[in-house]
């Protein structure tokens, strides 16, 4: 998929969401949680990761779509921003991850 252009950034937004929705659901839990209140605090990592498993067999059947990688893109880097907003963090710096492809 190496002519797939935005697929990498996409799912590199997708990982900081989930990231950050990770961060969330740690920072909300409670000891004397029920196991509905557990549920209900892990529901919108779970949303996440059910959307993001779809999407991949979305393009796994459908093959590439720059401008739905765009799309989602920008919905997982917008979404990230509202749950540290929502949270009132700090949106980190953008940093390099030390990470190249392979060859690279």
């Amino acid at each position: 998929m190496d002519d797939w252009d935005g697929l990498g950034a996409w799912l590199e937004a997708e990982r900081a969401l989930g990231a950050v929705l990770g961060r969330q659901v740690m920072n909300e839990a409670r000891p004397d949680d029920t196991i509905d209140q557990r549920v209900a605090r892990l529901a919108p990592y779970h949303l996440w990761a059910q959307a993001l498993a779809s999407n991949l067999r979305h393009f796994r059947r459908r093959g590439y779509d720059r401008a739905a990688l765009t799309e989602l893109r920008h919905h997982a880097e917008t979404h990230r921003q509202d749950v540290y907003a929502a949270n009132g963090w700090t949106l980190p710096p953008p940093e390099p991850t030390g990470l190249r492809p392979l060859g690279g």
